[in-house]
């Protein structure tokens, strides 16, 4: 028996049916604390995750500050006409794969619709006209 996957609409009916999540105050654009459930629909993946808006976006306020500080000591640098020194490594080298790496590797694979890349390489059944130059 062949498994044939939902369709767009299914999908989207399906989706539908879950509770949303609505703010009390009114503002949509007041990012609320903690984590919050996502649904994530793919071509290759149906997924439940969560993700936690506001320290994702306080993550980003820092790594812009840690980037506003380097970009000013550079330019103090330059002014003193001086060489802007290379910075030093962050980090080693990497010799295998953890388990959370391959993990998120797996899953940004699976979230990639392949259809333009082998779509064209499909055999119709239906086909049996030939065609000549």
């Amino acid at each position: 028996m062949a498994t044939e996957l939902p369709t767009p609409g299914l999908v989207e009916a399906a989706a539908d049916l879950l509770p949303s999540i609505s703010d009390p105050s009114g503002t949509g654009s007041v990012i609320s604390e903690g984590p919050r459930w996502e649904i994530v629909v793919s071509p290759g993946v149906i997924r439940v995750r969560t993700r936690d808006h506001a320290r994702a976006e306080r993550t980003y306020e820092r790594q812009l500050r840690h980037h506003l500080a380097d970009v000013d000591i550079a330019a103090a640098y330059l002014a003193n006409g001086k060489e802007v020194p290379e910075p030093l490594p962050t980090r080693g080298t990497i010799y295998a794969w953890s388990a959370k790496s391959r993990a998120r590797l797996v899953a940004r694979l699976s979230d990639l619709d392949y259809t333009r890349l082998y779509g064209r390489y499909r055999i119709c059944s239906e086909c049996t006209t030939e065609h000549s130059d």
